[in-house]
């Protein structure tokens, strides 16, 4: 395992005011993570560019945060919250530090919902926590196994994930699995349409942004594992706007025609050629729509 720092930092403040549509608030009680996804869009805040090590090695505890919010959630109560749009709130290192559990029973004490994004199944420590609170919501990234052991190596299998759907929604807590980075040509939609059956009620949909890969050389050898060919579809489909545009629009049609037999609440957030995102199509509404997620800033 490559070497991972632990730093300590005061956050001025914990609950920080959004516009995207999901949430009136988010709060991140780390920075950085440990999962070092090679497609996250995080390494590019400006918290991240000006750190001194790469993204990915170090994690930075928010030591007061709690202190912060117990100031702050009494002056907005019965709120909706984002927990995770910059870190993964049940990354390794909670297990230890405990601040989104922490953060969790504060929220339930000023009547917040939640709405959490994880990759973890380290969420199912707090399920009596969440079955209490108000409207939680909870959304669970999953990807195939080629992917996740070639750029979210440090995050749990498919197979946790994919029981935590399950145990979450089981337990009346709305759950619901988000497909993505979607990558073409590898990811497998109708392998996902089986393995969430009787799980989730819904499924969401989301490209690879190309623009979020900084080095395409390592990217591509990757990517070339999987099969002898795929380099050479991927330097097309990224190169290449008609290519990019069929590849996509034949995807969604596929899914929801495949989605006949299943109906599975879908919603499909696919960005339009050499842009960073792309409005929802298919009715998710905006609470739902994890590309406009990716919009949301840490400004704690």
């Amino acid at each position: 395992m490559e070497k991972f720092n632990i730093e300590f930092i005061k956050t001025e403040r914990a609950l920080s005011p959004t516009g995207i549509g999901v949430a009136d608030f988010t709060i991140n009680p780390y920075r950085g993570c440990f999962f070092n996804c090679i497609y996250c869009y995080v390494k590019f805040n400006k918290f991240a560019r000006k750190h001194k090590l790469p993204y990915g090695s170090y994690v930075q505890i928010k030591e007061n945060i709690i202190d912060i919010l117990k100031k702050q959630l009494p002056l907005n109560t019965g709120k909706t919250v984002l927990i995770g749009a910059t870190t993964d709130p049940y990354q390794p290192v909670e297990k230890k530090y405990k601040l989104t559990q922490q953060i969790l029973i504060l929220l339930k004490k000023y009547d917040y919902s939640p709405f959490i994004l994880t990759k973890s199944d380290l969420i199912l420590r707090d399920i009596e926590i969440l079955k209490e609170m108000k409207n939680p919501k909870i959304c669970i990234t999953l990807n195939s196994k080629f992917i996740i052991d070639n750029f979210e190596r440090n995050t749990p299998p498919i197979e946790k994930r994919i029981e935590v759907i399950e145990t979450l929604n089981k337990n009346n807590i709305y759950t619901y699995a988000h497909i993505g980075p979607y990558f073409p040509y590898i990811t497998d939609y109708k392998n996902f349409f089986d393995l969430l059956k009787n799980k989730t009620k819904r499924i969401n949909f989301e490209s690879l942004n190309f623009k979020m890969i900084t080095n395409h050389k390592e990217f591509l050898k990757k990517i070339n594992k999987y099969s002898a060919n795929c380099e050479k579809k991927y330097i097309e489909i990224m190169s290449k706007k008609e290519v990019y545009n069929n590849y996509w629009n034949a995807l969604e049609k596929e899914i929801l025609e495949y989605n006949i037999a299943y109906n599975y609440k879908i919603s499909i957030f696919f960005r339009a050629f050499n842009e960073y995102y792309k409005n929802d199509k298919n009715g998710g509404g905006v609470d739902e729509k994890m590309g406009e997620i990716n919009k949301s800033r840490d400004t704690s």
